[in-house]
């Protein structure tokens, strides 16, 4: 068998991804998971041939894995006849008829990773679409959407893969309360949410430190920053007057830190509080959450997407559903060192979930599967019935394909049309 993972990196510069192990370098989650999947993927299946196709000569990636250069993707189909590639791995994506007709054409299916939410453009493409075989949701929250609609047919769940093998352990200061936001500092990432918090925590916990890992550069090197260095200048504008003293400089608690790849490390071993993306609008797994739990750090965000999947509420991260609830659980874990070292220890267990040797075994079952024009079982997700509207999807799935009531509307096509009738601004999917 032989398989190509496309990555889109065109956007960074000068990466070293030849060992994802070593940890993110400082590039996008979804392209991040890529990397580390087709390089764990050549490790424990070296009797498959891998390639990794990516769009920057600079970036390095491992041997095994065969890098390929593609300068267009409009071109691809060409390199996977060269190559004689069966599979082909990439994050979902929308191209027109005439390139999938050159895909099938070259006799290569396709299996997208939902890395962001199914828009009901994704699901017409590839509902009925021969040439995409398999559709891997990365959570259980995120696969649920769709569970009512024929779709899910040719769909399963695997989580992205995160190594959380580290030689020590985190060691939390009491005179050093850290607290550590890690991600993009985008919009879409809710760094604002916790800025705003911040001066209110910093009165319950004076000596409590912040410290900022990511930055507005961290999806492309290209993005222009504001003032302060650290996001566009309209993003910085929402959030900065709330880390500033009376002089208009960043107070003392509050630290910067840029874009960091293994280096990082020295930060998390310390932190008492992990805090990714506190909107939780656009996770649909957050390798930021998961790879602080592998460094036994509870987590404090917000009760919503993918974080029902990646942590354990009350078990290795304190959920919130307001604001006022957001900055209280942060002081309670940094008040708490008891609690907080019993939640990190629960957050190590959780992690455990995403490493290689539960996930790449799925992986291979995926390909075989496809190999053999094999449906994958249902992995109907029942819990939280209550979010989302989930328990009417569940009904709406038992009239639609098992009483076969097809003309009915999956809830998606519902949703769509309810928000477009009422002038909406669809919020969840864009």
């Amino acid at each position: 068998m032989r398989i190509g993972f496309k990555i889109n990196d065109a956007t960074k510069k000068n990466l070293d991804l030849s060992n994802p192990i070593k940890g993110n370098p400082g590039i996008g989650g979804s392209e991040f998971a890529i990397s580390m999947l087709s390089f764990m993927y050549a490790e424990y299946y070296p009797q498959n041939t891998v390639y990794i196709l990516h769009n920057e000569k600079s970036n390095i990636y491992s041997d095994q894995t065969h890098p390929i250069f593609v300068e267009n993707d409009e071109f691809l189909d060409k390199i996977l006849v060269e190559n004689n590639i069966d599979i082909l791995v990439m994050v979902n994506a929308i191209y027109d008829n005439d390139w999938y007709k050159r895909i099938k054409s070259a006799n290569v299916k396709i299996v997208y990773i939902m890395a962001n939410f199914m828009q009901l453009h994704h699901l017409k493409q590839y509902r009925n679409n021969e040439v995409v075989a398999r559709i891997v949701f990365v959570g259980k929250e995120q696969y649920s959407w769709c569970i009512d609609d024929e779709l899910i047919n040719k769909s399963c769940i695997i989580g992205n893969i995160i190594s959380n093998q580290h030689d020590v352990v985190r060691c939390i200061d009491t005179k050093v309360p850290i607290v550590t936001y890690m991600g993009a500092l985008v919009p879409q990432k809710g760094f604002h949410v916790l800025a705003k918090q911040w001066k209110r925590i910093v009165k319950k916990v004076p000596n409590a430190q912040l410290y900022v890992i990511g930055s507005g550069t961290l999806y492309s090197d290209v993005a222009i920053l504001g003032k302060y260095g650290v996001a566009s200048e309209e993003y910085e504008n929402s959030f900065m007057p709330y880390l500033l003293d009376g002089s208009g400089e960043i107070i003392p608690s509050v630290h910067f830190m840029g874009n960091m790849g293994q280096e990082k490390e020295e930060i998390l071993l310390k932190t008492w509080v992990g805090v990714p993306n506190p909107t939780a609008e656009t996770e649909t797994f957050c390798n930021c959450a998961v790879e602080m739990e592998g460094y036994g750090i509870p987590i404090v965000t917000k009760a919503k997407n993918s974080f029902f999947d990646v942590t354990k509420k009350n078990y290795s991260s304190l959920l919130f559903y307001t604001q006022y609830g957001f900055y209280r659980k942060i002081i309670k874990l940094l008040k708490n060192a008891e609690l907080n070292k019993k939640m990190g220890s629960n957050a190590q267990k959780i992690s455990g979930q995403f490493t290689p040797e539960n996930l790449i075994p799925k992986w291979k079952r995926v390909f075989d599967e496809v190999m053999e024009d094999k449906n994958p079982a249902y992995c109907g997700n029942h819990r939280h019935l209550f979010y989302n509207l989930k328990i009417l999807r569940i009904i709406n799935r038992f009239l639609r394909i098992k009483l076969k009531m097809s003309f009915l509307p999956t809830a998606l096509e519902g949703y769509r049309s309810g928000i477009k009738k009422r002038g909406q601004k669809e919020v969840f999917y864009e």
